[in-house]
C-alpha cells in the first residue's frame, strides 16, 4: 500500500470496484467506505478492514498491509492501553552508558534488547527506569511481566502470561486459545500495527521468551536475565546490554542518596569501603543503607564497614562460580539478617516456604504461626530492611535472590518438621478460606478472596503433593472444580486436577481424572480428554465404584462424539445406558440419554434425538437438576430445528435460556443464545437472529469458550449472509476458522468451511468456494454426517438453496 490515506481507494481502483459495489460485497455502508478513504475515520474497526480486504480479494500479504496501514499507531481496542511498568526507584543511580545504549538501540530500530548481568546488579531497575523515560514513544502502552526465571518457584509459563495479556488486550478477543502456539499467534495478531514497549523481566531461557515476542518492529522488547540468552541473539537478532556492578563512585552515590550526602562526605573512606564490600551491587548497597539509617546515632559508617568485613569473611560463596559478585550479596544478606530480632528472622525464613509468587498478611501469619497484627509489623520491618518488596497494597514478594537466601537459611536453621508444619498451616488456611466462600462448590464465582488467591492455592497443591499431602490437592480439586469450570479458568483446572490425579486413592484419582478430562474438553483438547476419561474409567472399575465407572464411561462417549466418532460414541453410550438402567442410577441414565440425543442429532436421526432429550429433560427436572434439564431442552430445540419444526425450536431455546439465567450458568446462556439465533434465522427473523448471535458472541468471548465463540461467529455469518452481506459473512467465518484452528470440533469446523463456500459463491468467487466445500464434504463424510449429501450436491451442481446452515 502507498503511504497516503487513500490506500483503500487505491486498492478499490485496482480491483475495479465502485464504492457501492465494495459496500455490497463487504457488508458495509457506502458512507463508511467513503469516510475511511477520505481519512475521516481515524481508527477503522479491524473487523471492517478484514471484511474490506476479503471483498477486494486481497492475498494475505496485501490484507495485512491494508490493515496495518489503517491501524498503525492507534490505541488499544476500546481505549484499553496497558501501563504495566512498575514504579521507577527514586534512588536509581548511575548507568548512564547503559541508558544511552538503550536509547541508541531504540533509535536504530531492533525489536529485542537483552539486559543481562548478575543477580542484584540492578537489571530490573535499569529496564524500568529506561521504560518510564521513553514511554511516550509507545502510544499503545507498556506490557510487563516477571518471568521468575531464577529462584525456588517454577519459571512463569509463557502460556499463562499470554492468557492474562490476551484477556486484557480487548473485547475483540475470541477467547484464549487452547495451546501455547495458538495463544502466541493470537497475541501477535493483537499487536500487529501497534507500538508497545514490552518488558520481559527475569527470563530463564530463550524458549521462555520466544512465545512472548511481538510480530513487528513497532513494538520494542526489553528482556532482563542472569543468562546471556545467546539463542535470542543468534535466531532473533537480539542485541545485548550487559550490566555489571556499579562504578565505585556510583555505588557511593547510591549510598549517599539513601542515607544522606552529608554523612557520606564526613566518612568518605568508610563509605567507599562499604560500597566495595557490597561488590558495588545496588541490591547489597540498598540493604546496607537501611541498616545505616536505622542505627544512625549508634554506629558510624566505619563501624558498619568493619562489621561487614567480618561477616563477609566467614561466609562461603552463594554461587560456585569464581568471582561471582553474589558472594558479597550473600554476606550483606547475612549481615542484615543477623540484625533481625528472633520473630522477624523466623518470619523471613518461613516466608521462603510460600509456594506462590506473592502473599498477604494472613498467608504470612499462617506460615509463622502469629496473629495478623504482629505479622503486619514484621512484614513492614522486613520491607524497610529491603528483605521484602511490597508488590501491591496488602501483598508482598521477595527479590528472587533474597528468596533463595531465605530458603537456604530455613533449610539450615529450621528442622524438617518445623518447615512441614508451617506449610501445613498455610494449606489449612487455604482450605478455611475456600470453605468460607458461600456456594463455592456449586460454582460460586464472585469471590474477591479467590480472585487474589487462586494461583497461590494451585501452587499450594503442587507443594502439597511434593510433601505427600495429596489430601489437600484432592480437597481443593473438589472444592474449586465448578468455580474453575464456570469461570473459564480451564488451564488452572488442568494444573489443579492433574495434581489431585496423582493420589494413591483410586476413587479420588478417578474423580480427578474425570475433572482433568473436562478441563481438556473445555479447551478443545478432545483427544487428551478421551485419554483422561479412559484412565478415570479404569481406576473406578478397579476400585469397584460402579457409579463412578459409569460416569467415566459416559465421559468416554462424550469424547468420541466430540471427535466426530459417532459410531464409537453410540456403542460406548449404549453399553453405559444398559448398565446404568440395570443398576437403577437415574442421574447417569438421564445424562447418557442426553448424550445419545446429541449423537442422534449428529447422524440425522432427529426423531430419536427428540425422544432421548425429552426423556432426559423430564428426568433431570424431576431430580432437581436445572442445568442438566436446560442442556437437554436446548438440544431439543436444535433437533426440532433440523427436523424443520422451527417454532418448536424457538420455544425450547427460550425455555432453556430462562433456566440458564435463573441459575447463573453463563456458558449455557451463551450456547442457548446462539442456538436461538439460528432458529430465528430459519424463521426469517434475521434482525433478531443477528442480535442473538452478537449477544452470544460477547458472552462467549468473556468466558473464553472457543467452541461457543466459533459457533456464534458462524451463526452470525449465516444470518449476515441471509441479510445480503456475503462479504461480512466471509470475514466472520474466517474468524471462526481461526478460533477452531487449535480446537477439536469437527462438526463446527465443517460448518465453517461449508458457510465459507456459500458466502464466497455469493461473491462469484467459485474456485475458492469449491475448495471450502470440498474440505467440508471430506469432514462430513468422515463423520457420517447427514449434511454430506447437500454439500456434495452443491459441488456437483454449483447451485444453492435456502436454508444453507447446518
Amino acid at each position: 500500500m502507498d503511504g497516503t490515506r487513500s490506500a483503500l481507494a487505491e486498492a478499490r481502483r485496482v480491483a475495479g470496484l465502485t464504492q457501492e459495489e465494495l459496500a455490497e460485497r463487504a457488508g458495509l455502508s457506502v458512507r463508511n467506505i467513503s469516510n475511511i478513504e477520505r481519512g475521516r475515520v481515524s481508527r477503522p474497526r479491524r473487523a471492517s478492514l478484514e471484511a474490506l480486504a476479503t471483498a477486494l480479494g486481497l492475498d494475505p500479504g496485501r490484507r495485512d498491509e491494508l490493515i496495518a496501514h489503517y491501524r498503525r499507531g492507534t490505541t488499544m481496542p476500546d481505549g484499553v492501553r496497558p501501563a504495566q511498568l512498575p514504579p521507577a526507584r527514586a534512588t536509581f543511580t548511575g548507568r548512564a552508558s547503559q541508558l544511552d545504549r538503550l536509547d541508541s538501540e531504540l533509535a536504530a530500530g531492533p525489536t529485542i534488547v537483552i539486559i543481562d548481568g548478575a543477580a542484584g546488579a540492578g537489571k530490573t531497575a535499569l529496564a524500568v527506569r529506561w521504560g518510564h523515560r521513553v514511554r511516550d514513544r509507545f502510544p499503545d502502552g507498556q506490557l510487563y511481566v516477571d518471568l521468575h526465571g531464577f529462584g525456588p518457584t517454577p519459571p512463569a509459563d509463557p502460556w499463562a502470561v499470554l492468557d492474562g495479556w490476551i484477556r486484557q488486550l480487548g473485547p475483540d478477543v475470541d477467547g484464549v486459545p487452547s495451546t501455547l502456539e495458538a495463544s502466541a499467534a493470537l497475541y501477535r495478531s493483537l499487536l500487529a500495527g501497534r507500538q508497545l514497549l514490552i518488558v520481559l523481566d527475569n527470563a530463564r531461557s530463550a524458549e521462555q521468551v520466544r512465545p512472548l515476542l511481538p510480530p513487528v518492529p513497532e513494538c520494542f522488547v526489553v528482556v532482563t536475565s542472569r543468562d546471556e540468552l545467546r539463542g535470542l541473539a543468534t535466531r532473533e537478532g537480539a542485541r545485548r546490554v550487559s550490566v555489571g556492578p556499579l562504578e565505585p563512585g556510583e555505588a557511593t552515590e547510591l549510598l549517599a542518596r539513601s542515607i544522606g550526602a552529608d554523612r557520606v562526605e564526613r566518612e568518605a573512606q568508610a563509605a567507599a569501603e562499604i560500597a566495595e564490600r557490597c561488590g558495588w551491587l545496588p541490591l547489597a548497597v540498598s540493604i546496607v543503607s537501611d541498616r545505616a539509617v536505622r542505627d544512625h546515632g549508634f554506629v558510624s559508617l566505619a563501624d558498619l564497614a568493619a562489621e561487614l568485613a567480618e561477616v563477609s569473611a566467614r561466609l562461603d560463596v552463594l554461587d560456585a562460580r569464581d568471582g561471582d559478585p553474589a558472594t558479597s550479596v550473600r554476606g550483606v544478606c547475612s549481615w542484615s539478617y543477623d540484625a533481625l530480632d528472633a520473630d522477624a528472622a523466623r518470619m523471613f525464613r518461613a516466608l521462603a516456604l510460600h509456594p506462590g509468587d506473592d502473599f498477604d498478611v494472613l498467608e504470612a501469619a499462617a506460615l509463622a504461626k502469629l496473629d495478623a497484627a504482629k505479622t503486619h509489623l514484621l512484614l513492614d520491618r522486613l520491607t524497610a530492611g529491603h528483605l521484602l518488596e511490597r508488590r501491591t497494597a496488602g501483598r508482598w514478594t521477595f527479590h528472587d535472590l533474597l528468596r533463595e537466601y531465605a530458603a537456604e537459611l530455613a533449610g539450615d536453621v529450621d528442622p524438617p518438621e518445623v518447615r512441614t508444619a508451617a506449610v501445613d498451616r498455610l494449606l489449612d488456611h487455604y482450605l478455611a478460606g475456600i470453605a468460607a466462600i458461600p456456594g463455592v462448590e456449586d460454582g460460586g464465582l464472585e469471590s474477591e478472596w479467590l480472585g487474589s488467591h487462586r494461583t497461590n492455592v494451585i501452587a499450594g497443591a503442587r507443594r502439597a503433593v511434593e510433601l505427600g499431602r495429596d489430601d489437600f490437592a484432592v480437597a481443593v480439586s473438589a472444592a474449586l472444580a465448578r468455580h474453575l469450570d464456570g469461570g473459564g479458568f480451564h488451564n488452572d483446572a488442568k494444573l489443579l486436577h492433574g495434581y489431585a490425579a496423582g493420589t494413591d486413592d483410586p476413587v479420588a484419582a478417578s474423580t480427578a481424572y474425570r475433572r482433568l478430562g473436562v478441563a481438556c474438553d473445555r479447551l478443545g483438547q478432545s483427544s487428551e480428554a478421551l485419554a483422561h476419561f479412559r484412565r478415570a474409567w479404569e481406576l473406578a472399575s478397579a476400585s469397584g465404584d460402579d457409579p463412578l465407572a459409569l460416569s467415566a464411561s459416559h465421559n468416554v462417549g462424550i469424547a468420541h462424539w466430540r471427535l466426530g466418532e459417532f459410531d464409537r460414541a453410540a456403542k460406548e453410550l449404549d453399553r453405559c445406558l444398559a448398565l446404568a438402567l440395570e443398576a437403577d442410577h437415574e442421574q447417569i441414565v438421564a445424562a447418557v440419554l442426553g448424550t445419545l440425543g446429541l449423537v442422534s442429532t449428529s447422524v440425522g436421526d432427529y426423531p430419536a434425538a427428540i425422544e432421548h432429550h425429552t426423556r432426559a429433560a423430564a428426568m433431570n427436572e424431576a431430580m432437581g437438576d436445572p442445568v442438566a434439564a436446560a442442556n437437554d431442552i436446548d438440544e431439543l430445540g436444535c433437533a426440532y430445528r433440523l427436523n424443520g419444526q422451527y417454532d418448536e425450536a424457538e420455544r425450547h431455546h427460550l425455555r432453556a435460556l430462562d433456566l440458564y439465567r435463573e441459575v447463573g450458568y453463563r456458558e449455557g446462556e451463551a450456547d442457548a443464545l446462539s442456538n436461538l439465533g439460528t432458529a430465528r434465522a430459519a424463521l426469517g427473523a434475521v434482525a433478531e437472529a443477528i442480535d442473538c448471535q452478537e449477544r452470544a458472541l460477547r458472552l462467549a468471548r468473556d468466558l473464553g469458550s472457543p467452541r461457543i465463540v466459533a459457533k456464534a461467529l458462524n451463526g452470525l455469518a449465516e444470518a449476515r449472509r441471509r441479510s445480503g452481506s456475503a462479504g461480512t459473512a466471509v470475514a466472520l467465518h474466517q474468524q471462526a476458522l481461526t478460533v477452531l484452528t487449535d480446537v477439536s470440533a469437527p462438526t463446527e469446523t465443517a460448518r465453517t468451511h461449508n458457510g465459507l463456500g456459500c458466502a464466497l459463491h455469493d461473491l462469484d468467487r467459485r474456485p475458492e468456494a469449491v475448495e471450502h466445500w470440498r474440505t467440508a464434504l471430506a469432514e462430513y463424510e468422515r463423520m457420517g454426517s447427514p449434511h454430506a449429501p447437500a454439500v456434495r450436491q452443491r459441488l456437483e451442481s454449483g447451485r444453492l438453496a435456502w436454508p444453507t446452515w447446518e
